[in-house]
């Protein structure tokens, strides 16, 4: 049987990660609410063609393990990150240190970088950073944003 929407939508045998934060200080709503928009990227990138790694949605509620530290999940997000095509950046990305972090493993390992824009039109929310520039731009700030946090510093 041919499925006539997903046939004629390229993709489907491509995989995007979904990069966003995660944590947040507000205990009661905030990581609820960000898997929430997490899963609105994912949506939006299964919509458009993609197969999607929704990390939000693939650790919640784990962050109540305390026996497994903070670098546990970064380092398994970022394993599986390395094996997928694409890494899309939530609004947001730069407010998360999780993926500021994927993100210039993104760009160090040359995977393709897409920006989400949940306003824009249903097909038309994700973006492909084609430009070097704005990638490399992207690539400093995530940088520039973690050595600020390195040395104790907050960016308002």
């Amino acid at each position: 049987m041919v499925d006539v929407y997903h046939d004629t939508i390229p993709g489907w045998d491509k995989v995007i990660y979904i990069a966003g934060p995660f944590s947040d200080p507000d205990k009661m709503h905030g990581i609820e609410a960000n898997i929430l928009a997490a899963s609105r990227a994912a949506l939006d990138a299964w919509r458009a063609g993609w197969a999607t790694i929704c990390p939000h949605k693939n650790s919640a509620g784990f962050q109540h393990a305390a026996d497994l530290p903070y670098e546990v999940w970064t380092r398994g997000d970022l394993a599986i990150l390395s094996k997928c095509d694409a890494i899309l950046l939530m609004q947001q990305w730069d407010t998360s240190p999780g993926a500021r972090k994927e993100l210039i493993h993104a760009v160090k390992e040359s995977i393709p970088v897409y920006l989400h824009r949940p306003s824009a039109p249903a097909l038309r929310r994700l973006i492909p950073v084609d430009d070097e520039d704005v990638l490399v731009e992207l690539d400093l700030r995530a940088r520039e944003i973690e050595r600020w946090h390195s040395k104790g510093w907050k960016i308002s």
